[in-house]
């Protein structure tokens, strides 16, 4: 180990002899804190000499006594940040326990609470609490959490800080303690709230997203639930659709807050209002937040659910014209439950027969061009496709006719897009469809889908895939060419 600099013991002592000499302590810090900036190879030896020297309980008392000198919040932050940096690299079991019972943490939690508006303050404070989660100790505090939260909702910090903050909240929130803070200052909105007002769609900011729904699952196991979260929640889930995670930790912080009791309420009222009333229209919502938990499709079944979704997008279909939005919403998330309990096949044979294929083949028809209920029918048919036992009953129905043009028809929509192709891909595994496919200028049309989306390997591996096995009708490069292939 490295020896630190000779200048740490004057630091350190002119801390310690003058807690209550503000200019003179205000010299030490800043001396310390120059010690153990990162730009110095020793900043960690610097750190763990201070530590042993004791001067962590000076600083402690330093950030509640002048809570409000940016100076002081700054210098003790980072000398505290040092500190868990060697303590963490190290694996100093010894150290990080005294850096604990000195009040480090004590310290890092007053800066907190103070807001501070230093960006440099704040990302060290992050950074602190990263450490000690990173070192097995977790940091519990209602107030910690409430000060937390409060950095959050102050927008007093730039964009690159988000990622820090957020992840500090999620640290925070697995503590019963933590979750209660947070609970008591309303964090299940605060947090959603954000979500909605995000405006650009990326990696980071889908980041930020998963972390907020990690946090409502941490609140919900330690007993902090909030069953109002699930129209905002849906509302996120359909904003950030384009990335599975987010999807998966929304279902995971959703399923939470919904129970297979509501689950069942909800069947309950499909099956006995009154087409169009109240009850239905909050049940339909409902259900379509459901149709995001991937683990509530046993459920749906066991309550007797799946003549209840076809019978919904039947009758949907009936009414389409008195309100195409509202049918639209209705027939997307039971077909999306449809889907996903079809994917099971001893389930997928009860949709049939409760004439289940007869249904998504009309339902698909009526929406041409509605990229999410389109995408919902042709993820829901995709299971029937694939398997030959459904082949006469799909041809029955002529469903290649309306699904290759809205495949021709979604190339701007990279979503439909690759549920389309996925469902022709799997279609194409059975020879009995070739026919209707062909007839209906399969090859035509993936002549000119190979052209898009370059960048979706599934997409293109799907697109190659059913060209390939068609290649038996393809007695001419004529078609292809023309369309671009």
């Amino acid at each position: 180990k490295r020896g630190g600099d000779p200048g740490v013991s004057t630091a350190v002592s002119s801390i310690m002899q003058h807690e209550n000499f503000k200019r003179m302590l205000m010299f030490g810090l800043r001396s310390l804190s120059d010690f153990c900036n990162p730009t110095s190879k020793v900043y960690k030896e610097n750190a763990s000499d201070a530590l042993d020297r004791g001067v962590v309980v000076s600083i402690k008392n330093a950030v509640i006594n002048y809570k409000d000198d940016d100076d002081i919040l700054f210098c003790s932050s980072r000398v505290l940040l040092a500190m868990s940096d060697y303590c963490m690299s190290e694996k100093d079991t010894e150290a990080l326990q005294k850096l604990i019972a000195d009040g480090g943490v004590d310290g890092i939690v007053e800066i907190v609470k103070s807001l501070p508006s230093d960006q440099d303050t704040l990302k060290n404070c992050m950074a602190f609490i990263k450490n000690m989660n990173d070192s097995n100790y977790q940091i519990e505090g209602r107030e910690v959490g409430i000060a937390l939260l409060n950095v959050f909702t102050s927008k007093t910090y730039t964009n690159k800080l988000t990622n820090g903050i957020i992840l500090a909240l999620c640290i925070i929130s697995k503590s019963t303690s933590g979750s209660k803070g947070l609970n008591d200052e309303g964090a299940h909105h605060k947090l959603l709230d954000h979500c909605l007002n995000i405006n650009s769609l990326n990696d980071d900011t889908a980041v930020i997203v998963e972390s907020v729904f990690d946090i409502i699952k941490n609140m919900s196991s330690n007993g902090y639930v909030d069953p109002t979260i699930i129209e905002k929640s849906v509302i996120i889930l359909d904003k950030f659709k384009s990335y599975p995670r987010v999807i998966s930790k929304g279902s995971d912080a959703m399923k939470c807050a919904v129970g297979p009791e509501e689950l069942t309420k909800c069947l309950d009222v499909l099956k006995k209002s009154a087409q169009g009333s109240k009850e239905q229209d909050a049940a339909l919502e409902l259900l379509s937040s459901l149709s995001y938990i991937s683990s509530i499709t046993d459920k749906v079944v066991e309550s007797g659910g799946i003549p209840v979704l076809i019978e919904l997008i039947n009758s949907g279909l009936q009414q389409y014209e008195s309100n195409p939005e509202k049918i639209s919403r209705l027939v997307a998330g039971a077909s999306r439950m449809l889907g996903r309990i079809s994917n099971n096949p001893p389930h997928a044979a009860i949709v049939v027969e409760y004439g289940g294929i007869a249904t998504l083949c009309t339902a698909i028809s009526y929406f041409p061009n509605d990229v999410e209920c389109s995408k919902a029918i042709c993820n829901a048919l995709t299971p029937f496709v694939s398997r030959s036992n459904y082949v006469s009953e799909i041809n029955n129905y002529s469903l290649f006719a309306s699904l290759l043009p809205i495949l021709y028809g979604s190339l701007e929509s990279v979503e439909l897009a690759k549920a389309s192709m996925e469902c022709i891909a799997s279609a194409s595994m059975i020879n009995e469809f070739h026919e209707q496919m062909v007839n209906n200028q399969a090859i035509e049309i993936l002549s000119t889908c190979v052209q898009y989306h370059l960048t979706e390997m599934d997409y293109l591996l799907n697109c190659f895939t059913a060209y390939f096995r068609l290649s038996d009708y393809i007695t001419t490069v004529e078609p292809i060419n023309q369309y671009g292939g």
